[in-house]
């Protein structure tokens, strides 16, 4: 996991096994979630919504949404986050030939 300031947090090509703990794994956040699913079997739960992901999906979420991944247990788990709290871009002045 990198960090590059208090709202922005990145990490970048995360790969484990899933192996299912205690936790359910839902959770929710205040910062939004860009998540990137690399590779694997997983399905995301998002509120009352679930997912079937492919590798190259690519789930923007508002993280006070209750949600989890729910990988196959022993398969493999890839994928990429970005956490970033929504002043970040909205403090961003408008520039370039379009803004």
């Amino acid at each position: 996991m990198m960090q590059f300031s208090a709202s922005l947090e990145y990490s970048y090509r995360s790969t484990s096994t899933f192996n299912p703990g205690k936790s359910d794994g839902f959770h929710s956040h205040p910062h939004y979630e860009i998540y990137y699913f690399h590779d694997g079997e997983c399905t995301y739960i998002i509120g009352d919504r679930v997912y079937n992901l492919e590798p190259g999906d690519l789930v923007l979420m508002h993280g006070l949404t209750l949600h989890r991944p729910h990988p196959k247990p022993g398969s493999a788990y890839e994928r990429s986050t970005l956490h970033f709290d929504p002043s970040a871009i909205r403090s961003q002045p408008a520039s370039g030939p379009y803004g």
